[in-house]
C-alpha cells in the first residue's frame, strides 16, 4: 500500500501497532483519542470547518503526542518549533488538550481497537529524513467474510474459464 501527499511525495506504508522510529507501541490512550475523533464523538473537539477546528486539531495532536510519550511538557507539544501562534498554560488550546488527555486517561478503554499506526516512508528516498507516522482505523474482517470472499473469487475464476474469457 502507498499514500500520495502534497507536495507530490509518494510514501510506502507499513501498518503496525508501533511508532516507526522509536518502536514504542501505540498506547491505549492515543488509540482512544483517535478513535473518538474519527467517530466524531470526542468531547470538546470542534468539527466545524474553520479556525476552531484547526485549534482543536492542534490541541488533539499535542494530546496524542503527550499520551504517546513524545514529550512530557504539554506546552512544548502545543508550540512546535517554529510555533504557529504561541499558546500559554492557561490558553484555550492548552485547556482543551488537557481535557483530551484527562478523557483518554479515564479508566475503561482496554484495547487499541481498530486503531493502527501507518508507518510512512518515502518511496524515492532511502534515508529516514522523510519518514513519519499517521494513525488510521482498520476493520479486521471476520473469518466468515474471508471465507465468503475466497469462495466468490473461486466462482468468478471458474465462470470465466467456462465462458472462454
Amino acid at each position: 500500500m502507498y499514500v500520495q501527499a502534497e507536495p507530490a511525495t509518494t510514501y510506502n506504508v507499513a501498518v503496525s501497532g508501533k511508532v516507526m522510529n522509536s518502536g514504542v507501541p501505540l498506547t491505549l490512550e492515543a488509540a482512544y483519542l483517535y478513535t473518538q475523533f474519527r467517530d466524531g464523538t470526542l468531547a470538546g473537539h470542534d468539527y466545524t470547518v474553520g479556525d476552531g477546528r484547526a485549534d482543536s486539531a492542534r490541541s488533539l495532536q499535542a494530546a496524542i503526542w503527550h499520551v504517546q510519550g513524545q514529550g512530557s511538557d504539554l506546552i512544548d507539544l502545543l508550540n512546535p518549533n517554529p510555533p504557529w501562534v504561541p499558546m500559554g498554560a492557561g490558553s484555550d488550546g492548552a485547556l482543551l488538550a488537557q481535557l483530551f488527555i484527562d478523557e483518554a486517561m479515564a479508566p475503561g478503554w482496554i484495547s487499541t481497537g481498530h486503531a493502527r499506526v501507518l508507518n510512512l516512508y518515502s518511496w524515492e528516498v532511502t534515508s529516514c529524513v522523510d519518514n513519519q507516522d499517521m494513525l488510521g482505523l482498520f476493520a479486521i474482517p471476520a473469518p466468515g467474510a474471508l471465507m465468503l470472499g475466497a469462495i466468490g473469487a473461486v466462482l468468478v475464476c471458474w465462470s470465466r474459464r467456462r465462458s472462454g474469457c
